[in-house]
């Protein structure tokens, strides 16, 4: 006779340790199933709760660029005062050259912030963090060097702020599954009414206007939640493009080659201003 528990097919009548045998392999080969679950449910289980990748690059604490130590620790704890907690941070080595800021996350006794990866050899030359910034994205993505796999990427420099229910506002897209979420936030940049047009039109350090992932210029990389899926599927990555002259739109380049992706599935940006780029 057998007996059902939770879906858990059970021998209920027959005496003896052969049942109990029996039993133990029933339970033992479910327990197994369940801890194995199916790749549909793992996906399904990252659109519930979404883990959140944050790769923060800048110069180490040797370097001629090195961080004002203070801003470093405040964009630190901006971090882990999210009020959503489903996250981890990597520390990057913006030059290259290996991990360099063991003593900054040791002292900060939070498992979720991470030393690196960093690449092991220093660039050649100076790309703004972004060529850091491929390495590390690359190495998370193949499921190394990550606490768990990554749902969304934020991507920012470790001098930046970011207002404790950031990661939180954005839960419901994440949940939805955009391909990228956007925020309005404070630029440090001069605001003018074109890219290459000079005459001012705001003054540093004020909320960006018409901001969105569709103009060069008007969403930060640090403002945005980009989808995991989304960079595997488009198979993009931050790049100094043939047509450009330097790295300064390279964080565009990398939201229009994901809005141009098969499959996009959209944006949203958000009006509350919970990040500052300084």
């Amino acid at each position: 006779m057998f007996s059902h528990i939770h879906g858990l097919q059970v021998i209920a009548s027959i005496p003896g340790s052969e049942a109990e045998a029996a039993n133990l392999r029933i339970i033992s080969e479910f327990a197994n199933h369940a801890s194995h679950s199916s790749p549909g449910s793992q996906k399904q289980q990252q659109r519930l709760e979404p883990h959140v990748c944050i790769l923060a690059r800048t110069c180490g604490p040797q370097s001629d660029c090195k961080p004002n130590s203070s801003q470093l620790l405040a964009f630190l704890l901006s971090i882990m005062a999210q009020t959503y907690t489903n996250w981890e941070l990597h520390l990057l080595n913006a030059q290259g050259g290996g991990e360099v800021f063991e003593n900054d996350v040791a002292k900060l006794q939070d498992e979720r912030v991470l030393n690196g990866p960093s690449n092991p050899e220093a660039f050649s030359l100076n790309s703004a963090g972004y060529e850091a910034t491929n390495f590390a994205m690359k190495q998370l993505l193949s499921g190394a060097s990550t606490q768990k796999a990554c749902s969304y990427f934020l991507f920012t420099n470790a001098d930046n702020l970011y207002g404790s229910t950031f990661l939180e506002t954005a839960l419901p897209g994440m949940k939805f599954g955009n391909d990228l979420l956007g925020f309005n936030f404070v630029t440090r940049y001069e605001q003018h009414p074109g890219l290459f047009d000079y005459k001012l039109f705001r003054k540093g350090h004020m909320p960006m206007q018409d901001v969105g992932f569709k103009k060069i210029g008007h969403m930060d990389l640090g403002g945005a939640l980009i989808s995991a899926e989304a960079i595997q599927e488009a198979q993009v990555q931050f790049q100094k493009k043939e047509e450009r002259e330097d790295w300064n739109v390279a964080d565009w380049d990398f939201f229009n080659d994901i809005r141009h992706r098969k499959g996009y599935r959209g944006s949203k940006v958000y009006d509350e201003l919970l990040f500052y780029h300084q």
